[in-house]
């Protein structure tokens, strides 16, 4: 079962924080998010790419790709992206 995709944002709010901080990533990068965001949500923890849970804040789950971060947690078949903002490699 595929995963719907939810980027979360608060009442009130135009777009995701988790959308604009994807299109703050350089292009090649942004694509591979992208790519990884939707293996996640056909394979959950068994995708061919870099997830990772967070100690001490479960359900948060990481997914790390060419260095950045995107966090999401998966809550009735429904994967909820979020990020404040996406780390770029070396930070």
């Amino acid at each position: 079962m595929t995963l719907a995709i939810r980027y979360y944002r608060l009442e009130g709010q135009r777009s995701s924080p988790a959308d604009v901080a994807i299109m703050a990533v350089p292009e090649p990068f942004r694509a591979a998010i992208r790519v990884d965001i939707e293996l996640v949500a056909e394979h959950e923890l068994e995708a061919p790419v870099s997830v990772k849970s967070i100690t001490g804040h479960a359900p948060l789950t990481e997914i790390r790709t060419g260095g950045y971060r995107i966090f999401f947690v998966v809550d009735q078949g429904e994967m909820w992206v979020g990020a404040r903002s996406a780390s770029p490699p070396n930070a």
